[in-house]
């Protein structure tokens, strides 16, 4: 099919939201989603290569991963989580729309201080929880995981930076 785009909004159980945002079909047949960090509480998931919270997800039309994954690239074994990933670090990528021969261009939307949009490359780290845009997350900067996370931006290995960012200042809505 062509590149059509839905949302759907989860809330399972445990109380949790940001499950899948869009879902894309692109012309080699892959499948792309959105997976939102799925939590209304402190989660480092996004980070996790073996969780689809907070990630881009692309996988064939049976569900496995497809050959050239980034986070695992030495695993064959397509039905790994590792190899479904194409980019990680997101709260919620609601919405994004695929560029033809480059990556993703995604909507993350913010939590309590700041919007983004980021163009997605394989294997990117987009930053949140540590990061919201530009800054670091006031909630989050104070604890141990991200102390790491913000040792990395100093030796100049942190997190993809937002193409364009925005404040909420009572005005501002999501982005999408």
């Amino acid at each position: 099919g062509g590149d059509y785009g839905r949302s759907v909004y989860l809330k399972v159980a445990d109380g949790s939201v940001h499950a899948i945002g869009t879902v894309r079909s692109a012309p080699d047949g892959t499948l792309w989603l959105g997976s939102g960090d799925a939590t209304f509480s402190v989660s480092y998931r996004p980070y996790d290569e073996r969780s689809f919270a907070g990630k881009i997800i692309r996988v064939d039309r049976s569900g496995k991963g497809v050959p050239g994954h980034p986070f695992c690239p030495t695993d064959t074994d397509l039905t790994h989580v590792c190899t479904k990933l194409y980019a990680k670090g997101f709260r919620n990528p609601f919405r994004f729309y695929l560029r033809p021969g480059k990556g993703p261009v995604v909507g993350d939307v913010g939590w309590q201080t700041r919007e983004e949009i980021d163009l997605v490359r394989p294997g990117g780290n987009y930053g949140w929880p540590c990061f919201e845009g530009t800054i670091h997350t006031p909630i989050y900067r104070d604890t141990d995981e991200c102390a790491v996370e913000y040792a990395k931006e100093s030796a100049g290995q942190g997190p993809d930076r937002p193409v364009y960012d925005y404040g909420h200042d009572g005005q501002s809505r999501s982005v999408t």
